[in-house]
């Protein structure tokens, strides 16, 4: 009960948050997902012809260097409620509601002995940071919506199908998989891989082999097959070739690849410690650094170390990629759920006997 209140109380006060700048004016990248979704909502295609070019002629651009996942969205809210700036932002409001509503159940029902308290203060840390909040009202490319949301449930079918058999694990991950690849490929592709090195740790070579290579295969089946059928059907509407718009996100990522330098490492690393707060921050590494003694003291691995292991791979890699935050670290969104929960576990384990100590940190990273 006091979780679900937590829950409520945390997304009453994010929707209080988010709707003073549900109607700011589209800014930079944003007007290529209004757009899109504008253009889903007129012709089913997601263009970025806006204005409407005059040009009857000349087919439009599609949006394409990644799946379309969010435009649909926002062109679903704009039919539903209406043309608008603020009904473009709806849906990422409402995936990042869902986002900590999965967070919820997923630390609830694995994050140890005191579970409810971590789950109550990871969602309310999730919900309350400028930067979800930032992540949710940006028409993006899904980093702060529905890629947060997919990859916490790929993390709930992680740890749910711990002890069942091979084939469904397979099937339920591979599944998974796909919903994350069609909300974003490049940040995704990071899930099987740990997944194979988290199966290598806990149980062995046969069944990390088994697993690393069954869910691939099973995402890329189902990604690519309705990929492939979704670029059929836009081929049906605009007459373009159906192999020139399959390889269009995949020729973006391969046109992206960009040499590391030390300037934009700097860079990178300023930023996210500004959005994301030396608080939480401080208290997800210490969390990590936490995990790993323990597991060196115990010689083991637990499942649910796939966390703080996707929270280092997708820190570290967007560090190191020149660009790799953007004007803000909205690459690094997809593991602000992560680090909610890793900063929660810590508070509860290393302060809860101090509760002084822990509201005053609470206040210091709520001022800042």
């Amino acid at each position: 009960m006091r979780l679900a209140a937590v829950v409520l109380g945390s997304s009453g006060a994010f929707v209080l948050l988010a709707l003073p700048f549900l109607g700011q004016p589209i800014d930079s990248w944003e007007w290529l997902n209004r757009c899109a979704g504008e253009r889903i909502v007129a012709s089913g295609l997601p263009a970025v012809d806006c204005p409407m070019g005059a040009d009857g002629a000349t087919p439009a651009p599609l949006l394409l260097i990644h799946p379309p996942s969010s435009a649909y969205l926002i062109a679903l809210s704009l039919r539903l409620l209406g043309d608008g700036d603020w009904q473009a932002r709806v849906p990422g409001v409402v995936s990042v509601l869902a986002t900590g509503a999965a967070l919820a159940v997923l630390v609830q029902r694995h994050g140890g002995a005191a579970a409810p308290r971590t789950a109550a203060l990871a969602v309310a840390l999730y919900l309350i940071h400028p930067a979800t909040l930032h992540g949710a009202l940006y028409l993006s490319f899904s980093e702060g919506t529905l890629l947060p949301l997919t990859w916490v449930l790929f993390l709930l079918v992680w740890l749910e199908t711990v002890g069942r058999s091979l084939a469904v694990r397979v099937a339920a991950l591979g599944l998974a998989l796909a919903l994350a690849l069609w909300a974003k490929i490049t940040t995704s592709l990071a899930l099987p891989a740990v997944v194979a090195l988290l199966a290598l740790l806990v149980e062995g070579f046969g069944t990390a082999l088994a697993l690393g290579v069954g869910v691939s295969l099973v995402g890329a089946v189902l990604f690519l097959g309705s990929w492939w059928l979704y670029v059929r059907h836009v081929s049906s509407l605009t007459g373009l070739a159906p192999g020139a718009l399959w390889m269009a996100p995949f020729s973006y990522l391969a046109g992206e690849a960009q040499v590391f330098s030390l300037a934009d490492l700097a860079l990178n690393g300023v930023r996210c410690l500004l959005y994301l707060g030396p608080f939480l921050a401080v208290a997800a590494a210490v969390a990590v650094a936490r995990r790993v003694v323990v597991d060196a003291r115990c010689r083991r691995v637990a499942a649910s170390d796939i966390v703080p292991v996707l929270v280092v791979c997708v820190g570290v890699a967007y560090l190191v990629i020149p660009g790799g935050t953007g004007s803000f670290p909205k690459y690094h969104l997809v593991i602000l759920p992560l680090l909610a929960w890793l900063a929660a576990e810590e508070l509860v384990r290393g302060l809860a006997p101090r509760p002084g100590v822990t509201v005053a940190l609470l206040a210091l990273g709520v001022a800042y």
